[in-house]
């Protein structure tokens, strides 16, 4: 445990390294930074959370990407302290998410109540799509993309918490979201997030994803069970004897 807590922490703290280069770069201007960096964080603190609680092997690959994007996103930042310090952090958040340093607190098999890979998925890209939006966009993003990216991500949010509605809204919305994105941004670089809200859609079409937050068991009417077919332990339990009546 020890060791896959040193790890999640390095994955962690190379995130924040790098969410504060990419946010203070000249680069990236007008929140676009902002927003990659946001992502970052985010995506990189649902799979500690993931990989710690909940022991999801998602979980465990999402580290790796997370600490591989903040190598590339530092292949546009002038190298400093930090920099090497946040390059170390992830290089050794990869080699242990990427090898055996999560493997004892990360399950080898899906565990039967886990969600479908589908419906892990949805939040996940939703949370990525902020990110997208600035990477589009480097020369700056306006008010418009904070919406969007808002929008986006309280959908994603919506779907994660099985709100009642959210799957309708991820099914219908998202497309809209997607369409709109595409439209401001333009083209080329509007068919990143473009894609990211289309794959979470299309995602949400599936089969699984619907039973993740709508499942096919729903309450009933309580039916009245004969006493003379009711276990023993429970007759006993009541007080009655197998024709209804009172032990007292």
């Amino acid at each position: 445990m020890r060791r896959a807590l040193i790890a999640t922490a390095a994955s962690l703290a190379a995130a924040l390294a790098w969410a504060w280069l990419v946010a203070v770069d000249s680069r990236w201007i007008d929140g676009a930074g902002t927003m990659v960096a946001a992502s970052l964080v985010a995506l990189t603190a649902t799979a500690v959370v993931g990989a710690l609680l909940a022991a999801s092997r998602w979980a465990k690959r999402l580290l790796t990407a997370t600490a591989t994007a903040g190598l590339g996103l530092g292949l546009s930042i002038d190298i400093g302290p930090l920099w090497i310090g946040a390059a170390l952090l992830s290089a050794y958040a990869i080699a242990e998410s990427a090898g055996s340093g999560l493997d004892h607190v990360v399950r080898g098999r899906a565990a039967a109540g886990s969600p479908p890979p589908e419906a892990a998925a949805i939040p996940l890209l939703a949370l990525a799509h902020p990110g997208a939006l600035g990477l589009a966009q480097p020369s700056g993003v306006d008010a418009w993309d904070w919406v969007l990216a808002g929008a986006v991500v309280a959908i994603g949010f919506a779907y994660a918490k099985a709100v009642p509605g959210a799957l309708l809204m991820t099914r219908l919305a998202l497309p809209l979201a997607a369409a709109a994105g595409f439209a401001v941004t333009g083209w080329p670089a509007g068919w990143i997030p473009a894609v990211l809200a289309l794959a979470a859609a299309a995602l949400a079409w599936t089969k699984n994803a619907r039973i993740a937050v709508a499942p096919l068991a729903r309450p009933g009417r309580a039916v009245p069970i004969p006493p003379e077919l009711t276990p023993r332990e429970i007759l006993d339990g009541a007080g009655i004897d197998d024709r209804g009546r009172s032990l007292q």
